[in-house]
């Protein structure tokens, strides 16, 4: 005797859930990954995507319908639902993470403590953009202490020429009273002495000079 709440089109399609069931089970998504070392490799990702489409459509075709879903069918999309949500999750951290390991810390509190920022705001996104200064600006402060004394003063600032809004570059100004002649010596005996072995990528995104106060 036919159950009359079952018809041969629902047969199929239950056969249909086991088989998404157990390609659900092969990709090893049954259960959400631990850690992002545990995720599929990429070669995966279409067994994992047609899995998941052939149990959500189904599942969307017999809510259309008006049907009801058994407990086996519910689990199996509560399973797939939360796969999916550690799945994105695990992706975002490791993402995050990986930032937050690359972000350069250590240099920018280095820096703080060296420089003046005017603007820091600013200037620390420009030598985050600029991760190659970030050396150059630590042997900078080493060089103008050397030749312009320890209590000197050096600010960071952002400049941006007024013709080419795109056309910025990090000046280093050293603060100083002494004269402008002697300054000057100064500076060509860091240039001699360090600035024209500085890589030349770096020398266009950077700049020394002097403010007298």
């Amino acid at each position: 005797m036919v159950d009359p709440h079952h018809t041969s089109t629902e047969g199929i399609e239950m056969g249909t859930m086991w088989g998404e069931r157990e390609a659900l089970m092969s990709v090893g998504f049954m259960r959400p990954p631990n850690t992002f070392s545990e995720l599929q490799p990429t070669t995966t990702a279409p067994n994992i995507y047609s899995a998941y489409r052939l149990l959500f459509n189904t599942v969307s075709q017999r809510l259309a319908r008006g049907e009801e879903l058994g407990y086996e069918q519910y689990y199996s999309v509560d399973r797939a639902s939360k796969s999916l949500h550690s799945l994105i999750d695990s992706i975002a951290g490791t993402s995050r993470d990986e930032t937050l390991s690359t972000y350069p810390t250590s240099d920018l509190r280095k820096l703080e403590q060296h420089y003046i920022f005017r603007n820091q705001s600013e200037v620390m996104n420009f030598a985050v953009n600029n991760s190659s200064l970030l050396q150059p600006l630590h042997e900078a402060y080493d060089q103008i202490r050397n030749y312009f004394g320890e209590s000197v003063q050096a600010v960071l600032e952002v400049v941006t020429d007024p013709e080419f809004v795109e056309d910025q570059e990090l000046v280093i100004y050293i603060r100083t009273d002494i004269s402008p002649d002697e300054a000057l010596k100064k500076l060509e005996q860091i240039d001699n002495a360090w600035w024209l072995d500085v890589p030349a990528d770096a020398r266009k995104k950077l700049c020394i000079n002097v403010e007298f106060i």
